[in-house]
Parts: C-alpha cells; sequence; structure tokens
C-alpha cells in the first residue's frame, strides 16, 4: 500500500496484513486509533460485565452502553500493555520496530474482532440482560443454535485475528513468522509464569 492509497485498512487487513500494516506505519502508526481500542475494549468490557453477572443489577442496555463508553479506555490499556510487553520482550530477539509500529500492527491485527463486537450485540439482544449472569444458557432450541453458531464465530475471529497479528508482527519487527511467534510465545510464558506465582502469594 502506497501512502496517499485509498484502499480501506478496515477491508484489506483481512487478506492482505502485511501490505496493510507496511503502509499505515509509514503514514500515520496512530491511524484511527480511537476506532481500534474501541473495537479491542468492547468484548473486554462485555467479558467482565459477564464475570461479574452484571445482569443481576443492570438491564441489557445500560450494560452495552456503559460497555460501549469504557471500551475506548478498556482497550487503549490492552493495546498498550500488549504493545509493551511484545516490543520489550522483542528487543531480545533483535526486534527492529518502534514502539508505535508495534502498537499500530497489535492494533489493526484486531480488526476481525468487529465480528465478535457485532455477535455479542446480537446475543445481547437475543438472551436479554440474561447474558449477563452467573450460569445462565440458552435453554429454547433456535436460540441455542444462535448461541453455538455466533460463538463459533467468535472463535474463528479470534483465530483469524491472532494469524493477522502474527504477519503484521513480522513485517513491523523485521521477522521471520517463526520469530515472530517466539516474540509472542516469551511474554506469554513471562505471563503465565508471573501469574502462577502471584496467585499463590495470594493463596
Amino acid at each position: 500500500m502506497k501512502a496517499g492509497s485509498k484502499t480501506n485498512p478496515w477491508l484489506s487487513m483481512w487478506t492482505e496484513p502485511r501490505k496493510t500494516i507496511r503502509g499505515i506505519i509509514t503514514t500515520d502508526p496512530s491511524k484511527q486509533m480511537l476506532a481500534l481500542c474501541i473495537v479491542y475494549g468492547f468484548p473486554i468490557m462485555i467479558h467482565m460485565a459477564r464475570f461479574f453477572s452484571a445482569g443481576t443489577n443492570f438491564s441489557m442496555w445500560t450494560i452495552l452502553l456503559l460497555s460501549l463508553l469504557l471500551s475506548p479506555i478498556a482497550g487503549f490499556i490492552g493495546i498498550s500493555f500488549t504493545s509493551a510487553l511484545v516490543y520489550w520482550t522483542g528487543k531480545w530477539i533483535n526486534g527492529k520496530s518502534k514502539y508505535k509500529e508495534l502498537r499500530s500492527a497489535v492494533a489493526w491485527s484486531n480488526v476481525p474482532t468487529v465480528v465478535t463486537c457485532i455477535t455479542w450485540v446480537i446475543l445481547a439482544l437475543s438472551l436479554g440482560q440474561g447474558l449477563f449472569m452467573a450460569g445462565f444458557y440458552a435453554e429454547e432450541m433456535p436460540l441455542a443454535t444462535l448461541a453455538t453458531f455466533l460463538f463459533g464465530l467468535q472463535v474463528i475471529a479470534s483465530i483469524w485475528s491472532f494469524v493477522i497479528f502474527l504477519i503484521a508482527l513480522s513485517e513491523v519487527q523485521k521477522f521471520s513468522i517463526l520469530r515472530a511467534i517466539a516474540n509472542v510465545v516469551i511474554p506469554f510464558i513471562i505471563v503465565s509464569v508471573l501469574g502462577h506465582f502471584l496467585n499463590m502469594f495470594v493463596m
């Protein structure tokens, strides 16, 4: 993608992530960061609402509205933390990316999460505030089938988002795909180990 190209990165990122992210970091690494934070943060807020059974105290519309309003903050924190961790550990294996370029790769690799956002809205409209209550599941066959289908779409979107991230990461870090995988595995191991020790300390 050349500077000044009219290609829409929200579309081209699905099929041409390497070319798309190259064009973005060349022109504006912070391109549409607010929108990307919303896309990244909305599912986080939905998961938090489900974890804390927000449906017992709030209506479905209230939960959706609060999730949307807080999603930019959650998304910014999530993108920034992930980017910093991958940037830091990437230096260990000779990563070439600047922080803002890597943050752009993290943010834009979540374009498929738009599908996840849409499915959560459809699930909320179909299941109501029960979606945000612990232990709730759809008993009626049509709703159960719909929920299964939409959750399946979420899994597919997450997998493709990860694939896009590896390709975008390899582009900005000047890595092979194998080294990009290592750049993801290393921080995952660090976080897992720290989480294990933290859990032991709390217990």
